[in-house]
């Protein structure tokens, strides 16, 4: 993909109401500029059709970027190993504590309790109205963290305002032992890549962020990551 000039992008996301594309350590964005959801300051209702440089802010340098991944009204970037995002934030989409939308970058917030601490960051993802990071915990390894909407038969669990830990299941431990390569996100479910294993959890219904809890064998809605099993079984 070239955005002008001879200028080329190396990767590309795109949503419900904006594109995103990085190119040499830069993220441009283009679309509607509906609750700030560009990242370059302009929250008013409107559109733009060419690619603007989110803004640089908040300890976010826009130049040395190395992901881009969009929600569906949000925007996450990973940057010296950290993550940053902007958009929509009703349900705390941003991780940064809050559920104050925000029209320019953000970092996401630690979180002592989950022992998430924005550094070491390896990998992000992000779905409807909530994301996910894989940090490289030094002498400990690969751990993932999610932040966001949390799909709940319990009304009382709340959405996820700043990064947890997802709870392990049976066959994602989620200790540090496991080599996470990638994420995938649907509506309302997320499936990880683990060691050569797919595990996923949540669907339509379901707790999306596997955050603890047993399977719901009547609605197969799982709190906890499921290996995917070759023949179907929902054991």
């Amino acid at each position: 993909m070239t955005l002008s000039d001879g200028v080329q992008a190396t990767e590309v996301v795109t949503s419900s109401r904006l594109s995103c594309a990085l190119s040499d350590g830069t993220v441009v964005c283009w679309g509607s500029t509906y609750y700030g959801v560009l990242g370059d300051g302009v929250t008013q209702s409107g559109s733009r059709d060419y690619p603007k440089a989110v803004s640089s802010t908040n300890g976010f340098s826009n130049s040395s970027v190395t992901s881009v991944v969009a929600g569906s009204n949000s925007v996450c970037t990973l940057e010296g190993g950290s993550v940053f995002c902007w958009g929509v934030n009703s349900r705390g989409q941003l991780g940064d504590g809050s559920t104050t939308n925000s029209a320019v970058p953000v970092k996401v917030s630690d979180n002592a309790t989950s022992g998430f601490v924005n550094q070491d960051i390896v990998a992000i993802g992000a779905g409807d109205q909530m994301a996910c990071a894989v940090r490289d915990v030094p002498s400990v390894g690969d751990q993932l963290f999610c932040w966001g909407k949390n799909f709940s038969t319990n009304t009382n669990d709340p959405d996820l305002l700043s990064p947890a830990l997802v709870t392990a299941g049976p066959d994602f431990v989620n200790d540090g032992s496991e080599d996470i390569t990638a994420m995938a996100f649907g509506s309302s479910n997320i499936c990880v890549l683990v060691d050569g294993s797919v595990s996923c959890w949540g669907n339509s219904d379901g707790m999306l962020l596997g955050r603890s809890g047993l399977v719901d064998q009547v609605n197969y809605t799982f709190e906890q990551p499921r290996k995917v099993e070759p023949n179907g079984d929902r054991k």
